[in-house]
């Protein structure tokens, strides 16, 4: 997760055709999502679940040539799960690609993305938990290393595939074209990216003071269940409205303390890979980040109320805005389905000569 998995789905779901054309099927990212939440379960309730796995096979085995299957939910997927979706997949032969990235750009983003999750925990006391005490099962070093280690995302999938059909893919450094990943990714699957369209879609980040007004609203709001969370505070609030202003707001950064406990927990992950003797795209020196912290860090607890304020009412108007949109093409939906109206008749009078 956070390893330049959405620009490549959109990449890929932009030039479908053009993968095809050199045979190899892809599917769609929301197909893949559907697919494997069907095939697994999921608790959070989804529209089109039912089924979906069984449509996503029938096409995998209708197609002659190679296919595609990208979820980053996979990567903490549990032995269980990873065990029946390879069986499942039989008599395919099955390769993994795991794309990682520098882990003091991944912190922040997965932060936040727990933040549009319902996530409550500071930034501060998220990075400690993380990288600086001792791990204890109200933190959340479990659930954040079970998404990065990519070394023991490694060897969970390797127990069910072999070791030389793993492939480890590094996101460039900061400042690289992201058509570089596309290419990295292209050349284990074997396609050529010339004349590919690139992709329009990327995960956004949230500014430090909308992260922390969404990390207050969330302590705020514990009556919304997951699908009305989802709507409006996931999607609507933050990723339709506030990923608006990040350029009015300073970033989420790591101080300079916490910039290198990152960096010693990401190069003694690299050592671990090494190691391994896994393939690995790119280089591994790309994984381990600078000695110096990137940028000026902001810990998004020191907003002020006026900072706040300013991202409360953006955020007011902007789901204000979105909700008068939806309404107004509801009721034209409305009118455009109805039957014409029928006037009442009224006798003409008649005009006497």
């Amino acid at each position: 997760m956070k390893s330049g998995t959405t620009y490549l789905q959109s990449w890929l779901d932009q030039n479908s055709e053009r993968l095809a054309e050199q045979g190899l099927l892809w599917n769609k990212s929301g197909a893949n999502f559907r697919a494997t939440d069907d095939l697994f379960g999921s608790a959070k309730p989804r529209p089109h679940l039912e089924g979906a796995w069984a449509a996503m096979k029938a096409s995998l085995d209708s197609h002659a040539g190679d296919a595609l299957i990208s979820n980053e939910l996979l990567a903490a997927a549990a032995p269980k799960k990873v065990a029946r979706l390879v069986r499942r997949l039989r008599p395919a032969e099955v390769h993994v690609l795991i794309t990682a990235r520098d882990l003091a750009r991944v912190v922040p983003s997965q932060w936040q993305t727990a933040m549009r999750n319902r996530g409550t925990v500071t930034w501060a006391q998220y990075v400690e938990d993380i990288f600086m005490s001792e791990p204890n099962e109200d933190s959340y070093y479990n659930w954040f290393w079970n998404r990065q280690d990519v070394p023991g995302i490694v060897s969970s999938w390797s127990r069910h595939v072999a070791l030389d059909s793993l492939t480890v893919i590094t996101v460039p450094p900061s400042g690289t074209s992201p058509t570089v990943l596309g290419e990295r990714f292209c050349s284990v699957l074997s396609v050529d990216p010339t004349g590919f369209v690139d992709a329009s879609m990327s995960n956004a980040s949230l500014g430090a003071h909308s992260a922390e007004l969404l990390r207050r609203m969330n302590a705020e709001i514990v009556s919304f269940d997951w699908a009305q969370h989802q709507l409006a505070i996931k999607n609507g609030l933050a990723r339709r409205v506030l990923e608006g202003r990040a350029d009015k707001e300073p970033s989420v950064g790591l101080t300079q303390r916490q910039h290198n406990a990152v960096r010693n927990a990401a190069t003694a992950m690299v050592d671990r890979l090494r190691r391994m003797d896994v393939k690995v795209v790119g280089d591994l020196d790309d994984l381990i980040p600078g000695v110096d912290a990137y940028g000026t860090p902001a810990d998004p607890a020191d907003a002020s109320d006026s900072d706040l304020l300013a991202a409360a009412i953006d955020g007011l108007v902007g789901i204000g805005k979105l909700y008068a949109d939806l309404r107004i093409e509801g009721d034209e939906r409305d009118e455009a389905g109805r039957p014409p109206r029928r006037r009442n008749k009224r006798p003409r009078p008649s005009v006497a000569s």
